[in-house]
């Protein structure tokens, strides 16, 4: 497996949990790229929902990663109830940054 894939896909996920929110990412799918010589790039767009989950993603191949959700409402409820049962929002002090 490649490592720096593994790598940012963890990353990607720890992303949307940290932040409560939505991830999309699209990605590059070409192998040997010409730009570099020997470049992989290994494709896997995917949709990370704002609990970290990965709801959606293609392969190393060149396709369309589609999912269907209650954007808005998976997103307040990520910060909100969603999040360890915990409601963050109201310990947020907008005054201080």
């Amino acid at each position: 497996d490649d490592y720096q894939a593994f790598g940012m896909d963890v990353a990607l996920q720890a992303q949307a949990l940290f932040h409560q929110a939505w991830v999309v990412v699209s990605n590059h799918c070409e192998q040997g790229a010409y730009s570099a010589g020997d470049v992989d790039y290994y494709g896997a767009s995917q949709i990370i929902d704002p609990f970290g989950k990965v709801v959606a993603k293609a392969g190393q191949a060149e396709g369309l990663v589609l999912h269907t959700a209650d954007w808005r409402g998976e997103l307040l409820r990520g910060r909100t109830e969603g999040l360890f049962g915990k409601n963050f929002l109201q310990d947020r002090r907008p005054e201080c940054y």
